[in-house]
Order: C-alpha cells, then sequence, then structure tokens
C-alpha cells in the first residue's frame, strides 16, 4: 500500500470560528472519500483530520491509504478535486453533506465523556476559550462562502506527502498531478 497524504497549516482558529474549520474538514473527507472509496472502489477511505494547538495554530490532514497499481487514478482524483476547489470553491450539495455530518457529531457530543474530551482539547489549545459557548454552533451560517477562506490559506502551502515505492510514486506523480514543481523524470 501507499500511504498517501495531504497537509497544510490553516489560518489562527479561535473558539467562535472553530466550526468553519470544522466544516472544511468534513467537506474534504466526504467528497475525496466518495471519490475514492465510493465512486471508484478503494478499499481504504479517508481521513482527515483538524487539530489547533495553543496560540492558534492550526493544521489539516488527509490521509488515505491507496493500492501501488491504483496510485496514478487515486492521485488523479485527488487532484481533480483539489483543482476544482481552486477554480470554483466548494459546491452547495458537498457542504450541505458536510454540514449534516456536523449536525450529527455535534449530536454526539451529549455523553459526559464527549463534552470533557471537547472542552479538555479547547482548553488545551486556548485555556480563555474554554467553555460551553463553544457548543453554540449557527449551521445554518456555515457554507461555502465561510470555508473557501479557509481552503485558499490551505491550498498555498499544502504539502503532499507518498510513502512507497520511489519509481512507482515518481511515475503516478507525473502522470495524475503534472503541475507539481522540481520532480524529476521517472
Amino acid at each position: 500500500l501507499v500511504d498517501v497524504r495531504l497537509g497544510c497549516l490553516l489560518p489562527p482558529v479561535e473558539a467562535a470560528t472553530r466550526p468553519r474549520y470544522e466544516l472544511l474538514r468534513l467537506v474534504v473527507q466526504e467528497r475525496l472519500n466518495d471519490a475514492l472509496r465510493v465512486a471508484r472502489g478503494e478499499g481504504y477511505g479517508v481521513a482527515t483530520d483538524f487539530d489547533w494547538l495553543r496560540g492558534g495554530t492550526s493544521y489539516l490532514q488527509i490521509a488515505s491509504s491507496v493500492d501501488p497499481d491504483e496510485l496514478e487514478d487515486a492521485l488523479s482524483v485527488i487532484h481533480e478535486a483539489w483543482a476544482r476547489w481552486s477554480r470554483e470553491g466548494f459546491e452547495p450539495g458537498e457542504v450541505n453533506v458536510a454540514r449534516w455530518r456536523y449536525a450529527g457529531a455535534l449530536s454526539l457530543q451529549a455523553s459526559v465523556h464527549a463534552v470533557a474530551f471537547h472542552l479538555f482539547n479547547d482548553w488545551r489549545a486556548n485555556l480563555l476559550a474554554a467553555g460551553p459557548a463553544t457548543f453554540d454552533v449557527a449551521l445554518p451560517s456555515l457554507d461555502a462562502e465561510s470555508v473557501a477562506p479557509l481552503f485558499a490559506t490551505c491550498k498555498a502551502n499544502a504539502v503532499l506527502g507518498l510513502t512507497g515505492d520511489e519509481a512507482t510514486l515518481r511515475r503516478a506523480l507525473a502522470r495524475s498531478w503534472p503541475d507539481v514543481e522540481g520532480l524529476p523524470a521517472p
């Protein structure tokens, strides 16, 4: 298997703006998971993780595992989605699916353990931001325009990491992600 990771720094986050970051994470995850696992039949899904650290530093990481024989096609799918989001932004349907997923995740935070974990993460990132107000999410206000600036920052500093056979990786990158810079010929 080839380990595929795409990561980027995001603008500084505060507890009040965290829902936009969570929505971006879910939009990317749901779209790429649908494109790779559901539509193409890849055996492994796409996972995204958004984390923020004390002081507001935040990052997004996208990860998947791909069969080496399918790497070129999988990278093409990721590249096409990334390029479309760069040109046109997120489609309303993509955002709507992510918003529903986010609403479902919020409803799961009803247990004592989930609430404690949520508050601990808030406290870890910003001691003064931890509290009940971080559970107040205005889902209707989360739309494509609210995540577009986050994606623009992400796109500007994104890093693609691949772990696997070097010749296979170079060949797949050259064919599927032609605008990658500094890649010597396979």
